[in-house]
């Protein structure tokens, strides 16, 4: 299939005209997105990148829409580096812990490397989900997190509906439900 567009161009092009996605091509376009994260994680993989520029679009503005994950330069896959339970050893700096830092949940981004620390990457790729969800459902109504330069500011308590429906709004809070131990 022929994928012309990214969500990124999409959403913006649509923005430069006063108009918002429709929810329910949004929840489509989020749908297949769980559906690429759940394929994923079913072969222990982690994209680690997930956000609209990285998703594709094929037969734009019709009933056969299609939205699918690219770009998989980030990805770790952990079978191959022998890590179980989608836990990482970080035992010091310099490791690349994923792509854009707002698609990172704040599991990953916080933790300092040290002996016996591990990055619990099993809810990150939903994570950047409920970022992506986040954007196209409240148009634009700002970010789920008072202050997204600042991870340890996040909490369950914190996050901002942007004016998301009453229908969509516990699919994206729970998507960005903050797990620190």
């Amino acid at each position: 299939p022929y994928f012309p567009k990214d969500l990124k161009r999409v959403v913006g092009s649509l923005r430069r005209r006063g108009e918002e996605l429709a929810e329910r091509r949004a929840v489509r376009i989020l749908h297949g997105l769980l559906l690429a994260v759940r394929h994923l994680k079913s072969h222990d993989i982690v994209h680690r990148d997930l956000k609209l520029d990285n998703v594709l679009l094929a037969n734009i503005d019709t009933g056969r829409e299609a939205a699918v994950l690219t770009d998989f330069g980030m990805c770790l896959d952990l079978r191959k580096n022998q890590i179980t339970d989608f836990k990482v050893p970080m035992p010091m700096d310099g490791w690349r812990r994923g792509g854009a830092p707002i698609a990172l949940a704040p599991e990953i981004t916080l933790p300092r490397p040290g002996p016996g620390v591990l990055l619990d990457y099993s809810k990150n790729d939903e994570w950047a989900v409920g970022i992506v969800a986040h954007e196209l459902l409240s148009g634009g109504g700002g970010t789920p997190f008072v202050d997204m330069e600042h991870p340890p500011t996040y909490s369950d308590a914190g996050y901002q509906d942007g004016g998301i429906s009453e229908r969509c709004r516990p699919l994206v809070a729970g998507l960005l439900k903050v797990t620190l131990s």
